[in-house]
């Protein structure tokens, strides 16, 4: 089991699935945050919001597709992967859009019974960026002064501008 929290997206319109997919996620990670959609305009209101590390997406919704999902995360230029999870027999469609970026991939829903084993190597991939992420971040932080904790005189650093002001006018 993996021991992160990870904010996982569930775009299927089948709740049953959903449902599904959710419980083999809390048998993968220990603490997901988990949230499902089933409309375009909420789909894309989660990831604005909610800023899943992963999506995981049916392909053939009810008023639309997967791509939609791939294609607005593409254009957003956020660094979110998404694993269809699809009952689609015919995935030559599919198939080319998700190798275009790394950590994307296909489950097919008649692999369920194997989900979690299907699924890990991509949550483990998503920890890894999140790991990545997190140490780039806290090294960025690192190079700035915190001005909170700098014991400066501000009324008096005014004043003296004030004065270098002043006599530059004189």
């Amino acid at each position: 089991m993996l021991d992160l929290p990870l904010k996982i997206l569930i775009v299927e319109d089948n709740i049953a699935d959903a449902e599904l997919i959710s419980y083999h996620i809390r048998k993968i990670i220990s603490k997901p945050s988990i949230q499902i959609s089933t409309l375009y305009d909420e789909t894309i209101n989660v990831i604005e919001m909610f800023r899943p590390d992963i999506i995981l997406s049916d392909y053939q919704l009810n008023s639309f597709n997967g791509l939609d999902v791939l294609q607005y995360v593409s254009q957003s230029l956020l660094p979110i992967p998404i694993i269809f999870i699809t009952g689609t027999v015919n995935n030559t469609e599919l198939a080319p859009y998700t190798i275009i970026e790394e950590g994307n991939g296909i489950i097919l829903k008649e692999d369920m019974s194997n989900l979690q084993k299907k699924l890990y190597p991509f949550f483990q991939h998503t920890s890894n960026l999140n790991l990545i992420k997190k140490n780039k971040i806290e090294t960025e932080h690192a190079e700035f002064i915190d001005l909170n904790n700098l014991d400066v005189d501000i009324p008096k650093i005014i004043e003296d501008i004030k004065r270098a002001m002043d006599n530059g006018n004189n």
